[in-house]
């Protein structure tokens, strides 16, 4: 049901996003290059789809599992449950800075990704004209640079994954030695049993998972909000050329219509004036 679910959502983004390109003018498409678009309907899509399918149902299971936690905790004990609550604002605060960071990143990679399609598929159709040049060596040159820009951009992303799971990892230790610390000094004050320090001690383990799934999770929710933010780049992109609000339909007629002093402009340059022309719907 979930994999249907995903599979249709997929699908429809794609769909809205094709029909969108094509109902674009031509100018659009004279500043947007078919490489990036390419890769925006084909990997960004997959991206989100990836995340709609595992990725979001990680994150509700997690925050769902840490709401039930936290209550069973309060309930327990309160003055333990609030110093294992503190990992929490905590555990935001580093996952905020990541997404704020790694959303950039991930954006790079796309961008560079569909530059290095575009050198890619100049290269397959020019590919007679560089044969005829001898520029083979040129353009392997080329698209090697193209190459080591995405490895550099993923290598930063990659960069960025691996210093967010040290500081969860120490989050959790700190948390831990400070329930322990408390507790126990509790447990010597005759303030609560052993088997009580015992059993919140498991449940704190039970409270920390979700916290570690959020941050294994990050990777995933910063990739599919950078490809979101592509996608829906050219889903909003308004039309130059649309109806008015309540323009009349128009299906046939017998009226001539007259097109003088009209002028071809490519990029707001005017080009060549055209010949006057009539067109007569049928």
């Amino acid at each position: 049901m979930g994999r249907s679910s995903c599979s249709r959502s997929r699908l429809q983004i794609a769909k809205s996003d094709f029909l969108q390109i094509h109902n674009l003018s031509f100018s659009y498409h004279d500043r947007a290059p078919t490489s990036q678009l390419l890769t925006r309907i084909t990997r960004d899509i997959e991206q989100i789809r990836t995340f709609i399918g595992t990725t979001l149902l990680q994150v509700i299971s997690s925050i769902l599992t840490l709401v039930t936690i936290t209550i069973i905790l309060l309930v327990m004990n309160w003055q333990l449950a609030l110093i294992t609550l503190t990992a929490v604002p905590i555990a935001a605060f580093l996952l905020f800075r990541f997404f704020s960071k790694a959303g950039m990143l991930f954006g790079r990679v796309q961008q560079l990704l569909g530059e290095l399609n575009a050198v890619l598929k100049e290269n397959l159709i020019g590919v007679r004209l560089i044969k005829a040049f001898v520029r083979e060596d040129a353009e392997i040159q080329r698209y090697n640079h193209r190459d080591q820009e995405v490895i550099a951009a993923s290598l930063k992303a990659i960069w960025a994954i691996s210093n967010l799971f040290p500081f969860i990892f120490l989050l959790n230790n700190l948390v831990t030695l400070g329930v322990l610390g408390y507790g126990g000094s509790a447990v010597i004050g005759k303030q609560f049993s052993v088997g009580e320090l015992v059993a919140f001690n498991s449940y704190l383990a039970v409270v920390l998972q979700p916290i570690f799934q959020l941050g294994f999770a990050s990777a995933g929710i910063a990739q599919a909000a950078a490809s979101a933010k592509r996608v829906y780049e050219v889903i909003d992109t308004e039309e130059e050329i649309r109806d008015r609000p309540q323009a009349i339909p128009f299906h046939t007629s017998s009226i001539r219509i007259t097109f003088e002093d009209v002028y071809f402009a490519i990029l707001g340059r005017l080009i060549m004036p055209l010949k006057a022309f009539h067109l007569k719907p049928t």
